[in-house]
């Protein structure tokens, strides 16, 4: 009999969960379910009690966007600080669990902040009527309700950190909540954007999904918000001018102030007439959202600054105290009162500065000579590889005298980088190599004069400990002899000081099967000064050219950089790609960060090739040096045995010692010869 009644019993929960799971979602609007049941708890808002969305009206629209009835399935807000984007998150999650419960992820950048918002969220749920008894109770033996999980009728709330990829894993999710994105981390574990793990958690949902990011800004070109900001439908917030009734945005062009700082106030820009803080109360009822932008369709987006603040929260005068004593900063050379302002009152992004080199310009800069062909002036070849998980990039740069530079490939081979020997691997040595059955050669580059040119050195990038150093490390091994270096781009603690290039430090690759000296004593990796590179070459060397009415040049000279007017097309965005921003970790320090969703392979690439130029001490060679390459390359049969390096010239002397070329050119290179004597083959 009991049996009966608990197979019954059963019978009636599975029918009653496969009912709400055909249940259409409530017609209920967001922003309605919070003026009927949301509760303000006391303590974690500054004006507790029921929520009252005429307090900020500017958030009616956002949340009816995150309602179950809207067609739109993301929606970004970029906002000043403690402007309605976290309040509307919670509305948005409280109205989800008491109406179209499914599960719920919700990321925010630390550890820190997701114990607060997870504090404000048990707050909420106690507080709210309609939560209490759909939640699972907090209770000090029950994982139903934890800091990281809750558990409620439909559904589970997690809350995470977005800086591990196992956080990101293995959770599907209707709901997804980034808040602070700008804060996450640039890269998980070696797996990516923490932005795109969180959104491929949304695709068994794609349906019926919603994602709310919402952040203030950081800098421009990296800032992650402004560019779903962008992709969006870019709503701007205007309200009526109290004189002439025209609407428009409140920025920071009409804000004016008096001396000494008693009285701030707008001006209208369509009759001039002043706007005092005292009429911003109606016009924040008059307002309306404008959109500036066709969007991609699936993206709702919005910005509000701190003008748009109710009156009794931060006040314009207040505003203009912060921004005035932020420009006193910045004249004694502190920007980040000013950068803090412009992010969390303004809510835009901070120019810290203008880019090295534009790229309509780069463009316009191309050289009328083929790929893979050295120019005449270009002497010396060497190679740059940065591999990724899924492709591997190349650059392969020729140099002249003053390590001036000429591109002469830039390309990629896609495949797998995960297995040694296979996939991009496989390709990667067939394109550098030329194999005649016995023994592999460098590959041979045409020089304009028609001789052959081998590239004498190829700097491999080999990751950062994820799953394809193992096979980089194999690649680099197998070709060291022939001029390929394992390489790695320094941290950022120390970064600035590290050297362009320095000879490798102890081995960290060591091969189990240990069949030879080389294996045994492993693979030790150059460490690359990637900092004081990118100084050298995008602030100093890219920018270099010559303008006249005829268009711009390139030009000739030391340190300038070439490329041939046919190179892929993303090559010059990608030299771009990279901006010097303040550090993260280190105060006063900045440092060479990624934009934002572009790619820098190009950037790094050159990067390695230079390391592979400066490793033969480029920068220090004489004219005789360079006169001793010109003869050698005038002497095809010398080439054709890859005789063209100086050490082997014996008739050039050195202006200053007198002393044969071939001893200088052997200092030159004497720490490769004795790096690799321990390692030759027993």
């Amino acid at each position: 009999m009991l049996a009966e009644q608990l197979i019954g019993d059963g019978f009636a929960a599975a029918l009653e969960a496969l009912g709400r799971g055909i249940e259409p979602d409530p017609e209920l609007w967001v922003d309605e379910w919070a003026e009927t049941h949301m509760v303000l708890p006391r303590g974690i808002a500054a004006e507790h009690g029921p929520y009252r969305v005429d307090r900020t009206p500017m958030a009616r629209e956002i949340m009816r966007c995150l309602s179950p009835g809207h067609p739109c399935k993301r929606v970004v807000v970029v906002g000043a600080s403690q402007m309605l984007k976290t309040q509307v998150g919670l509305n948005w999650l409280a109205g989800s669990i008491d109406q179209a419960p499914a599960n719920f992820l919700l990321l925010a950048p630390t550890g820190n902040l997701a114990k607060r918002i997870s504090s404000r969220i048990d707050k909420t749920i106690r507080a709210v009527d309609r939560l209490r008894s759909k939640v699972a109770a907090h209770r000090s033996r029950d994982s139903r309700n934890t800091v990281d999980t809750k558990e409620f009728v439909g559904g589970t709330l997690y809350i995470t950190t977005a800086g591990s990829a196992s956080n990101l894993a293995e959770i599907p999710a209707r709901y997804v909540w980034e808040d602070e994105l700008d804060r996450f981390e640039g890269d998980v574990d070696g797996e990516g954007d923490p932005d795109r793990l969180a959104e491929a958690r949304t695709s068994t949902f794609n349906a019926n999904k919603k994602i709310y990011k919402s952040s203030s800004p950081t800098w421009a070109g990296r800032s992650r918000i402004w560019k779903w900001f962008e992709r969006g439908t870019q709503h701007r917030c205007e309200l009526p001018c109290p004189h002439c009734g025209e609407y428009h945005e409140l920025v920071l062009e009409n804000f004016h102030w008096d001396e000494p700082l008693t009285r701030a106030w707008f001006v209208c820009p369509h009759c001039g007439g002043v706007i005092e803080e005292s009429d911003k109360a109606v016009m924040l009822r008059l307002y309306r959202w404008r959109a500036t932008a066709p969007g991609d369709g699936e993206t709702e987006s919005f910005h509000v600054s701190a003008f748009y603040a109710p009156l009794g929260w931060h006040s314009w005068l207040m505003l203009a105290r912060e921004y005035v004593e932020a420009l006193r900063d910045e004249a004694d050379g502190d920007t980040e009162p000013l950068q803090a302002f412009y992010n969390t009152r303004l809510a835009l992004c901070f120019e810290l500065g203008r880019e090295t080199a534009d790229e309509d310009d780069l463009i316009a800069r191309g050289e009328d000579y083929p790929e893979l062909t050295a120019p005449a002036p270009a002497l010396v070849v060497t190679v740059g590889v940065d591999v990724q998980h899924d492709r591997i990039a190349i650059s392969i740069w020729a140099w002249g005298r003053g390590e001036e530079g000429w591109l002469v490939y830039w390309g990629e081979l896609p495949g797998q980088t995960v297995i040694a020997g296979r996939g991009a691997w496989s390709d990667l040595e067939k394109f550098l190599f030329e194999f005649d059955g016995a023994e592999y050669r460098p590959r041979a580059i045409r020089h304009e004069s028609g001789a052959a040119l081998r590239w004498r050195r190829c700097s491999v990038d080999c990751g950062d400990g994820t799953i394809t150093q193992d096979a980089a490390y194999s690649f680099c091994r197998k070709h060291r002899r022939r001029g390929v270096m394992a390489v790695k781009g320094g941290s950022e603690r120390g970064g600035s000081r590290l050297e362009i290039f320095s000879p490798p430090k102890l081995s960290v690759d060591t091969n189990p099967h240990r069949r030879n000296k080389a294996d045994r004593y492993g693979l030790a990796p150059y460490i690359v000064g990637t900092q004081k590179a990118k100084d050298l070459l995008l602030e100093a060397r890219l920018p270099l050219c010559e303008r006249s009415a005829s268009g711009i040049s390139t030009g000739r000279g030391p340190g300038r950089l070439h490329w041939y007017r046919g190179v892929r097309a993303d090559f010059h965005a990608q030299l771009l790609s990279e901006v010097k921003m303040p550090s993260r970790t280190r105060r006063g320090v900045k440092v060479w960060e990624k934009k934002a969703g572009c790619a820098n392979e190009a950037i790094d690439t050159l990067v390695y090739a230079f390391h592979a130029a400066r490793s033969l001490k480029l920068n220090t060679w004489s004219e005789n040096n360079w006169l001793a390459i010109e003869q050698q390359i005038r002497q095809a049969e010398l080439l054709e045995t890859d005789a063209v390096k100086p050490t082997q010239t014996q008739s050039v002397t050195d202006d200053k010692t007198q002393q044969p070329m071939a001893r200088a050119a052997r200092d030159d290179a004497s720490w490769i010869d004795v790096h690799d004597d321990w390692l030759s083959e027993e």
